[in-house]
C-alpha cells in the first residue's frame, strides 16, 4: 500500500492496520516470492546427484515426495513467516 497516506486506499485497510506494518510486510513477502522465483529457476538448472524421485518439474514434484517431507516442508516455512 505504498501511497496509502496520499489518499489511495480503495479497501480502507489503514483503518484497521498500522500503515508501516503494511508497508514492511509487503515489503517481505516481494522479497520472499524473488526468492522462490529464483529457487524455480535453479531446481531446473542444478540437481543434487542420488536424490530418489527427484524431478525439475515443480508441479509434479509434489507428488514424487513423501507426505512426511511435504509436512516438513511446510512446518519451517510456517516457522519461517
Amino acid at each position: 500500500l505504498v501511497g496509502a497516506e496520499a489518499g489511495f486506499d480503495p479497501l480502507y485497510l489503514s483503518d484497521f492496520m498500522d500503515i508501516k506494518w503494511m508497508r514492511e510486510a509487503e515489503l517481505k513477502h516481494g522479497r520472499i516470492c524473488m526468492m522462490a522465483t529464483v529457487g524455480i529457476i535453479a531446481q531446473e538448472l542444478f540437481s543434487l546427484p542420488g536424490i530418489a524421485g527427484y524431478d525439475p518439474n515443480p508441479v509434479t514434484a509434489c507428488s514424487t515426495v513423501a507426505p512426511d517431507v511435504l509436512i516438513q516442508v511446510v512446518g519451517v516455512m510456517a516457522w519461517a513467516e
